[in-house]
């Protein structure tokens, strides 16, 4: 990359499911502006994930309202960190920013879960 491209979209893992692990890795390996740096499981995992500096959280989740109780922990600690929650049960997902704001997304491909993290990432200007 050269100096005028942005830092890539440092992306965490948290707790998905082997197909989602799939889908994410794809849309990632396709996109020069996104790079995984982690993948966990558990929500003390995903604290400890969040310390070393990410963009973006994606957190697999049986089901989307209620947020889970671990995006509020996140905001609160890192406001700054966008965090996109995918349900396990249908391609749907919510992301979330500064603890209050949110924004829902549909994905089934690569390309269009890639277009919803670039969305989500566009929501706050990079530290």
């Amino acid at each position: 990359m050269t100096t005028d491209d942005p830092s890539p979209i440092r992306i965490l893992m948290a707790n998905l499911s082997e197909s989602l692990t799939r889908l994410v890795v794809e849309m990632v390996a396709q996109n020069l502006h996104m790079k995984i740096v982690g993948q966990v499981q558990g929500q003390l995992e995903v604290l400890i994930g969040a310390q070393i500096g990410v963009d973006m959280i994606i957190l697999g989740a049986p089901k989307l309202k209620p947020a889970p109780g671990i995006v509020s922990h996140i905001l609160n600690e890192y406001p700054n960190t966008k965090i996109l929650v995918l349900s396990t049960s249908e391609d749907k997902g919510t992301g979330y920013w500064l603890g209050i704001h949110r924004c829902h997304i549909e994905y089934s491909t690569a390309d269009s879960l890639r277009t919803g993290i670039q969305e989500l990432s566009k929501m706050l200007p990079s530290m």
